[in-house]
C-alpha cells in the first residue's frame, strides 16, 4: 500500500504516465482505426470520414498535443504543471478520457504543496496559453458534434 501511495504522490512519475497515456490512447486509436478500415476494405481516409471515428480522431490528435504541452510546462515550474493539470483534468472529462483524467487528478494533488508564488509559464506562457485556448475550442466543438449525433433528428 505503502508502494501505490509514494508513487501517487511523485509528480515526476505521474507525469511520465500522463505523457505515455496520452500518446499510446492516440496510437491505440490510430491503430484501430487503421484495422476497421482493413477489416471493411476501405482506405484509412475513408475510414476517417465517419462522424464518430473523425471526431474520436480529433480527440486523439488533441492527445498528443496535450502531452507535448505537458512536456513544455514540465520544462517552466511545479505552478505551471499544476495549473496546466487542472485543465486537463476538466478536458479530460470531458472528452471521454477517464483514464488520463484520473491521472492527470493525481498529478495535481502530488503538487499541492509545491510553492504556488511562482508565475504561470513565465518563458512559454504564450504558446502553453494559445494551446491551451486550442484544445479548449477543439473540445468545444467535439462536444457540439457529440452532441449533434446523439439528437434523433440528425
Amino acid at each position: 500500500m505503502n508502494a501505490i501511495y509514494n508513487f501517487l504522490e511523485n509528480s515526476s512519475r505521474l507525469r511520465t504516465v500522463l505523457f505515455w497515456v496520452w500518446m499510446l490512447s492516440a496510437a491505440g486509436f490510430v491503430l484501430f482505426a487503421y484495422t476497421q478500415s482493413m477489416t471493411v476494405g476501405q482506405s484509412f481516409s475513408e475510414t476517417l470520414q465517419h462522424p464518430a471515428i473523425a471526431l474520436s480522431f480529433l480527440v486523439a490528435c488533441m492527445s498528443v498535443i496535450q502531452s507535448v504541452m505537458l512536456k513544455v510546462a514540465e520544462s517552466e515550474n511545479p505552478q505551471t504543471v499544476r495549473l496546466f493539470g487542472i485543465f486537463s483534468v476538466v478536458q479530460q472529462i470531458l472528452v471521454g478520457n477517464l483514464i488520463a483524467a484520473l491521472v492527470a487528478f493525481f498529478l495535481v494533488r502530488s503538487l499541492r504543496f509545491e510553492d504556488r508564488t511562482e508565475q504561470f509559464a513565465p518563458q512559454w506562457r504564450w504558446a502553453l496559453v494559445g494551446g491551451m485556448v486550442l484544445i479548449g475550442v477543439l473540445t468545444l466543438l467535439t462536444l457540439i458534434a457529440r452532441y449533434n449525433q446523439m439528437t434523433p433528428g440528425s
